[in-house]
């Protein structure tokens, strides 16, 4: 506004003439000006993030990200799966507010239970658990736990989800399946659409 000409006598009107009728210090103006200049100076021409380009896209990502669900009462919340691989059967599952490691290892028993009746100490030597490098499985806790089950942890690689591919995929066809196209009222709703699916 300030580089507008006025149309009548045609001058521009000036940063002190604007920031008077809006009440505004110039400063403020200033500091706002500078900061914008900075800004696009810093920014290459183009780009809408900040930082280095990642592997895979936003769109890549969220694609195969199977764990979170919005509903209207209870915002957003997750949901936990554990896959057979073999034969990407769902051993156990859970819907959950929070997407802690407590969340996480419940679906692990969840499996043993169903698997060996059993939860004990040593029940599942032998076998491997393929898990991704997020917080809930990379915590003391958990990998305490799933050691002292008997499991071997195998971690996905870093920042290359398709390596963690049976359970990504089993929550890719479970979005389209139950979750896409509707509007859950809330986290119990989430449950009986999974718990019919699975």
């Amino acid at each position: 506004m300030s580089i507008s000409a006025s149309p009548s006598t045609g001058k521009v009107y000036g940063v002190e003439r604007v920031c008077s009728a809006w009440g505004v210090p110039r400063s403020s103006f200033y500091h706002e000006h500078i900061s914008k200049s900075r800004a696009d100076e810093e920014r290459p021409m183009g780009k809408t993030k900040r930082g280095p380009k990642p592997k895979i896209t936003d769109d890549e990502l969220l694609a195969i990200d199977g764990a979170k669900v919005f509903t209207l009462d209870d915002g957003w919340g997750w949901v936990f799966a554990c896959v057979e691989h073999w034969n990407a059967e769902c051993m156990g599952w859970q819907v959950c507010k929070k997407g802690n490691r407590f969340a996480a290892m419940e679906l692990v028993s969840m499996a043993l239970e169903r698997e060996f009746r059993s939860t004990e100490r040593g029940i599942a030597r032998g076998l491997s658990l393929r898990i991704d490098n997020g917080n809930q499985y990379t915590s003391g806790r958990f990998t305490t736990q799933i050691k002292s089950r008997g499991f071997a942890p195998s971690y996905a690689f870093v920042s290359q989800p398709e390596t963690n591919g049976v359970v990504e995929r089993f929550f890719r066809t479970l979005k389209e399946q139950a979750i896409y196209g509707r509007a859950f009222r809330n986290l119990e709703e989430v449950r009986q659409a999974v718990a019919v699916w699975c």
